[in-house]
């Protein structure tokens, strides 16, 4: 229930028209996924909508159908140019695609731009720049496509980053306006308590949504939690609020093995879901299983050298997605970091 607009704001949403950015080097920090310009300082309070961000980093995974090839090409230190080729895929009007796009990151890791554009008139733009030292983000999402407006969207956002406390404030055109405040603070070492309000601008009256949060991290375990309120957008005649409660819990059994599980219930629909997920890295290469009660089971494996598998089975809906990924990244002449080779 608190899904919806909710993800609209989730930062590490990955969508299927948008390829993994290209590593600017071949260094194990960005093979592992690291992106030092989202490391936050040490200490720092977490942001609201990251206090789920170990289930998210369980939960996530690009489970995309056909063949799937990315090319990078380094120009420079700090520039590089991304090829995508998928052939075929069921997720577009056509059984194949083709995207292109520069990747920029400044040597000091405070800018960062990202540009994408494919064959079906899809054009993604995202930029990051870090001002105020470590503790303000600007960021802005942009997406535009000519052949259908209704997914053109534009996301303007400010994070500020403090020991105790933080904020974040985003600005979203996506046919209607929608504002979106959020607001943490670190009680103690472990203990994080949140909140968060969404206005939307609808055509006929405004909408509002509101949660509050809390965060427990005792080093191996991590629990966090939300309770919010809602408009039935399912049935926008009637006006009772759905209320609704998500919990997550993950449990880091070692260095390499994480587990950890999500339920979901909403009132008065009495509507409840729950998912069960696994992440296991291996030295090169990590290994993602996920399991809800909606039916569908879901798995990741991905080789940092340069394979990947997907594959997602959805038995309820007769839905059935499996993918292979080559992800090919030379070394440029211009470009520091040794021979050229295969890297995700």
């Amino acid at each position: 229930m608190l899904g919806g607009f909710g993800r609209l704001f989730r930062r590490d949403v990955v969508r299927n028209e948008e390829a993994a950015s290209v590593p600017l080097t071949g260094d194990s920090s960005e093979a592992t996924g690291a992106n030092p310009m989202l490391v936050e300082p040490k200490l720092s309070c977490v942001q609201y909508d990251n206090f789920a961000r170990e289930w998210m980093t369980v939960s996530q995974m690009d489970t995309f159908d056909g063949f799937r090839v990315e090319v990078g090409k380094p120009l420079s230190k700090s520039f590089n140019a991304a090829h995508t080729l998928l052939l075929g895929t069921q997720q577009k009007g056509q059984p194949y695609a083709y995207q292109f796009g520069p990747v920029f990151q400044s040597e000091d890791g405070r800018l960062f731009v990202m540009g994408k554009t494919s064959l079906d008139g899809l054009l993604n733009a995202r930029v990051v720049k870090k001002i105020w030292g470590p503790y303000c983000d600007i960021r802005a999402n942009l997406t535009s496509c000519i052949i259908e407006p209704s997914r053109n969207m534009y996301e303007f956002s400010k994070d500020l980053n403090f020991k105790r406390w933080s904020t974040s404030t985003k600005l979203v055109w996506q046919g209607i306006w929608i504002m979106n405040f959020g607001f943490s603070s670190m009680i103690s070492k472990s203990l994080h308590l949140g909140g968060e309000v969404t206005y939307l601008n609808l055509v006929h009256r405004g909408a509002s949504m509101g949660t509050l949060g809390i965060r427990y991290d005792s080093g191996g375990n991590v629990c966090s939690a939300t309770i919010g309120r809602t408009p039935d957008f399912k049935n926008p005649m009637r006006d009772d609020i759905l209320h609704g409660v998500r919990m997550q819990y993950v449990r880091k059994i070692s260095d390499r093995l994480s587990m950890g599980c999500e339920f979901d219930y909403s009132y008065p629909d009495y509507e409840s879901a729950m998912k069960v997920g696994y992440e296991y890295t291996f030295r090169t290469s990590r290994v993602q299983g996920l399991l809800d009660t909606a039916g569908r089971v879901s798995c990741f494996i991905n080789d940092f050298k340069g394979f990947a598998l997907s594959g997602m089975i959805d038995y309820f809906h007769n839905d059935y997605k499996f993918g292979m990924l080559m992800h090919y990244f030379p070394a440029g002449e211009n470009a520091e970091g040794g021979e050229g080779g295969v890297v995700m």
